[in-house]
């Protein structure tokens, strides 16, 4: 039964679509499909195969959209793809190069989104630079005025993320448009003050020539007002001359304040000072006309007695220890208990000028070794 219904009902109509292919046998079907004449790309429909030239075309348009707009290079894989699509443009209708060129488009895509982070970095820094240069003339220098605040201003609102480039770059040429203007007045007042300065310079040099050249003559302590050192030195050497050649004798007191650095620990430098020049002036009270005394250096003190021996050295010295150990040396309203060493050489009992003096420091050396406040002969 559903043999014969099949038999009955089969309608065969259809075929005579494909006449247009090829010779239509109803009766031999095998015949009739061997009389078509189709291509292998062809599909038994009434569309028309594309042509080489449209492949090409597309091919060419997919080629473009591959090109990075932003990144200035092109990856390996894009330009592999691009030259096989060039060659064969037919293959744009493979699944194999779908897939390629959907890869090739993402990379594309990564490729300009990494070009624009990095030109982003890239201007975020110069504007970061800019601004903090900006700041720097503004507290350094006297041109903190309303338009340098309003480059400040402009600077701190730049959005680089937001704005587009061509935007932020107008804005940054104003910018240093108006920092240049600003700088070149700057700089002349710069110039102006540079010659001021140099002329100041100039005179403090002459000031300072002077000054060296008052101390290279200056006989004088200026703390003290004894001779200083360089004046003590003159006076030794006239007394050697004097000593060889008429054989006047002379001796040296070497003194030294004793503990004079705690004076100025516990009491500050101005005690100290004080301390000095009340020494000082006890020296300069007792000495003769004929003598001499200065200050050598720190708190050590030199007295040149002339015409005595080793014995009228010795009293004059212990009248300086006796004079020094009962004053009452004052510093805002404290009192500073002060004694002193001394020790004592002839110029007859050495060979040399130098030996004396290397005698005299030898001794009070010892006096202060055996406890301080006395005199060494």
């Amino acid at each position: 039964n559903n043999w014969n219904n099949f038999l009955t009902s089969y309608d065969d109509t259809f075929l005579q679509e494909l006449s247009q292919f090829g010779s239509v046998d109803s009766s031999d079907l095998s015949k009739t499909i061997a009389s078509l004449k189709m291509s292998k790309n062809s599909t038994a429909t009434s569309s028309t195969p594309a042509t080489s030239s449209e492949f090409e075309q597309v091919a060419s348009l997919i080629i473009s959209s591959l090109i990075p707009s932003i990144a200035s290079s092109v990856n390996d894989k894009i330009a592999t793809i691009s030259k096989t699509l060039k060659d064969d443009p037919e293959l744009i209708t493979s699944k194999q190069m779908e897939k390629e060129i959907k890869r090739a488009i993402a990379l594309r895509i990564a490729l300009d989104k990494e070009s624009v982070n990095l030109m982003v970095q890239s201007l975020d820094g110069l504007v970061n630079k800019l601004s903090h240069q900006i700041i720097t003339l503004m507290e350094k220098s006297d041109v903190s005025n309303k338009e340098i605040k309003l480059i400040k201003s402009d600077l701190e609102s730049l959005d680089i993320e937001s704005s587009d480039f061509k935007v932020t770059h107008t804005k940054l040429f104003n910018i240093a448009n108006t920092l240049e203007q600003k700088t070149e007045l700057f700089s002349k007042d710069l110039v102006e003050h540079s010659t001021k300065v140099q002329e100041m310079a100039t005179r403090i040099k002459t000031l300072e020539d002077e000054l060296a050249e008052s101390q290279k003559t200056s006989r004088e302590d200026f703390l003290t007002k004894l001779y200083n050192k360089r004046a003590i030195d003159e006076f030794l050497k006239i007394k050697e001359d004097e000593y060889v050649r008429h054989g006047h004798e002379y001796a040296l007191v070497m003194f030294d304040i004793d503990f004079f650095k705690k004076v100025n620990d516990v009491h500050g430098h101005d005690a100290g000072d004080a301390v000095l020049s009340g020494v000082a002036a006890i020296l300069k009270k007792l000495c003769r006309k004929s003598d001499v005394v200065g200050r050598y250096g720190g708190e050590e003190f030199i007295a040149i007695i002339s015409d005595t021996n080793n014995k009228g050295a010795e009293v004059f010295a212990n009248k300086i220890n006796k004079q020094v150990q009962s004053t009452k040396f004052m510093y805002k309203s404290t009192r500073i208990d002060v004694t002193i060493s001394g020790g004592i050489a002839n110029r007859s009992e050495n060979p040399s000028l130098k030996q004396t003096f290397k005698h005299a420091d030898e001794k009070l050396y010892i006096a202060k070794k055996n406890g301080r406040n006395q005199i060494v002969s």
